[in-house]
């Protein structure tokens, strides 16, 4: 016999999740390295896209030690960083809701406590929620450069949420692990082709409008 229970609080991602602005991220890292040969920018976007949840500044480390052989220092980092968020924050305000996404957070709001878990730093982060008007939908917005499964870890423990009724929902294996890693849940999100990371055994969705509040316990 089973009977129906409810999540009691979410934990989502953001791009790609509740914003359709992955793509704008993954052109302005292709902008970020235009001055490259072809096989970079693409090694470049392919690495963004497969790393989805991990943040700008690893990203770029990654691009500057690993695929270019450069020596780089915090300064450069930062330096790019800042051009990459020049690229992107307008953007990322005005890229359309992921389907569902509006009517999620209307439905859930009031009901239970909604967080966001990013990979987006977490000062820019709190101003794109805040310029699309969503604040009031969220407990507490958290980002870079603290790491994903440390955000919900935090999360978690600050707001004393209890781990077996707590979902966390992301497109990107960064935010699978930091699911894992704290022992709660998980709903995939694939992107606007339908692929996604994740095994066969993870329920994922295309978007969020069959995203239900409801679970399935089995009673004892």
């Amino acid at each position: 016999m089973t009977k129906a229970v409810q999540w009691e609080a979410i934990i989502f991602d953001f791009d790609g999740v509740l914003v359709d602005s992955v793509n704008v991220k993954t052109e302005a890292f292709r902008s970020l390295y235009r001055e490259e040969s072809d096989s970079i920018q693409q090694a470049v976007v392919d690495f963004h896209l497969e790393h989805g949840g991990l943040s700008r500044f690893e990203k770029i480390r990654f691009y500057e030690t690993e695929l270019l052989g450069r020596e780089i220092n915090d300064a450069i980092i930062d330096r790019m960083a800042n051009k990459f968020a020049l690229l992107v924050k307008d953007a990322v305000v005005a890229s359309p809701p992921i389907n569902g996404a509006v009517d999620v957070l209307n439905r859930l709001k009031g009901k239970i406590p909604m967080f966001v878990a990013s990979g987006t730093p977490e000062v820019e982060l709190i101003d794109i929620v805040e310029q699309r008007g969503w604040s009031g939908f969220f407990i507490e917005l958290r980002g870079s450069p603290t790491p994903k499964t440390t955000l919900v870890s935090e999360l978690i423990e600050t707001h004393k949420l209890a781990k077996n009724s707590c979902l966390m929902v992301g497109d990107s294996m960064s935010d699978y692990n930091a699911a894992i890693d704290n022992d709660i849940a998980f709903l995939g999100i694939a992107d606007s082709s339908g692929s996604h990371p994740f095994a066969d055994s993870v329920t994922v969705h295309n978007d969020l409008t069959k995203f239900s509040l409801d679970r399935q316990s089995r009673s004892q």
